[in-house]
């Protein structure tokens, strides 16, 4: 297989398919699972999925043809979903998965801690702030896995503070301040006669209960323009803070409701976190393809409170400064990577980052054309100074290429024509100045020469004429 590279500077911003990549932590013997995001042209049912585990381990592959091999090694493959029984710090690593027919690639890393680690404390996935006195109740994250295809049944869940009784299904009817800490929740499951164990850890909070009410959006600004691209893909957050988790924060487009609905072209999402004394939320505005008609519209985020309602609206326009440099690839294998680095640090696919790249791809009948989207907002003196890498990573041949950016120059043509043009101003401008000082030195200071009258004028004329007869 063969890997070809082609840069192409463009000044459009083409459409987004973003890798995708996760962070998965588990504890020491407990049970993993890995899930394949799945893709809109695939389904989530019996759709064939290709694993590749890099750990210290070798290459291994899994798929659905070895799942006998697979069971001996405590691993289980179905579809996107991947589980290690016990996991052990030698699964500790990455791990990609792809759809059959699919140039895209997913990557998981597996973090895998023992009880003694000092980085066990990022197995804490949820927070829960409570206020005393209060009831309370924890909600442990569980991955809500279907596992009947392995015969998979849950045994039984607890939820504890170390060194203290547990509450039933995590639930306080008074809350105290001294009930504080880390929380850890266990999923017990039976598989093949064996008991396999799941852990994760929530922190509970508990406050006073006398919290100051505040609803307010502290961004955007209201009448605030954001410079978009045509055709390009914009995530607008709106930003608010309260103190109670029955407020509603959420778009308006003109007078109408934007829907959450993801396969819209214009759609948001709502995120919050429930920190110590407020609730911090987000409303994140998605448009996937900027559109003339989207230009010409405002955009309202409101907060509904029952204390304050709130609302700042915002508009788009159309910016010139985006650029976009296109790294295209050719190659015969589904499985290649083609991926953007500023230095030796990978460029991520976040398209909210001052500098990020999108991916694409087609497959024709005799080869894989993959291009990947380099896009600076607006470009820095830090940019300037940074050394831009596209590599095309392939088990037959890797290669990649370095760019480099540089400051246009302004042209003598164009340095002239500025100064020819601001001579133009102030010239004029200089000349009549002069010329109302004159006039006023005249009028002022003596200099004023009046013309003779008619009168005066012939009397001198005369004396003249006379002078002039005399010998």
């Amino acid at each position: 297989m063969k890997g070809k590279i082609l840069l192409v500077l463009l000044l459009f911003w083409p459409g987004v398919c973003p890798l995708s990549f996760q962070e998965v932590h588990v504890k020491s013997g407990e049970m993993a699972v890995l899930q394949c995001p799945s893709y809109r042209e695939y389904s989530d049912g019996d759709a064939e999925v290709f694993w590749t585990s890099h750990t210290v381990d070798e290459m291994k592959l899994f798929n659905m043809s070895t799942s006998a091999e697979q069971r001996q090694m405590g691993v289980l493959v179905h579809g996107r979903i991947l589980v290690i029984l016990r996991a052990s710090v030698n699964h500790q690593g990455n791990y990609s998965c792809s759809f059959r027919n699919s140039s895209r690639r997913s990557w998981i890393n597996l973090r895998v801690y023992t009880v003694e680690s000092k980085e066990s404390g990022k197995m804490i996935q949820d927070s829960k702030t409570c206020y005393t006195d209060k009831s309370c109740t924890l909600y442990c994250h569980d991955e809500n896995i279907l596992f009947d295809t392995w015969n998979i049944t849950r045994n039984s869940t607890t939820c504890h503070k170390e060194g203290e009784p547990s509450p039933k299904d995590g639930y306080f009817s008074s809350v105290k301040k001294e009930d504080s800490g880390i929380y850890t929740c266990t999923w017990s499951y039976l598989y093949d006669g064996q008991i396999y164990n799941m852990t994760s850890m929530v922190k509970l909070d508990v406050q006073p209960s006398e919290i100051t009410k505040k609803a307010v959006i502290i961004s955007p600004e209201n009448s605030q323009e954001f410079d978009v691209d045509l055709d390009s893909t914009v995530v607008i957050d709106c930003k608010a803070v309260t103190s109670s988790d029955t407020d509603d924060l959420f778009w308006l487009s003109g007078d109408s409701f934007v829907e959450t609905n993801s396969t819209l072209p214009v759609f948001y999402n709502y995120t919050w976190v429930n920190s110590t004394e407020e609730i911090s939320m987000t409303a994140s505005l998605v448009f996937r393809q900027v559109s003339e008609e989207d230009l010409s519209k405002n955009y309202t985020c409101k907060l509904q409170s029952d204390y304050e309602t709130s609302f700042v609206t915002i508009t788009l326009k159309q910016n010139d400064s985006t650029v976009v440099i296109d790294c295209k690839a050719v190659t015969s294998s589904d499985t290649d990577d083609l991926f953007w680095l500023s230095g030796d640090s990978f460029v991520e696919t976040n398209s909210t980052l001052p500098v990020f790249y999108n991916y694409t791809w087609v497959n024709s009948t005799e080869e894989i054309n993959m291009t990947a989207s380099l896009v600076f907002r607006q470009v820095s003196e830090e940019d300037l100074s940074n050394n831009y890498t596209c590599k095309l990573q392939s088990d037959y041949q890797t290669s990649f290429v370095t760019i480099t950016l540089k400051q246009k120059a302004v042209s003598h043509l164009a340095m002239g024509l500025c100064i020819f043009l601001a001579v133009l101003v102030v010239l004029p401008v200089a000349i009549y100045t002069m010329f109302n000082i004159i006039l006023w030195l005249q009028k002022n200071l003596g200099f004023y020469h009046r013309a003779p009258d008619r009168e005066t004028a012939s009397f001198e004329d005369s004396l003249l004429n006379r002078n002039s007869r005399r010998p």
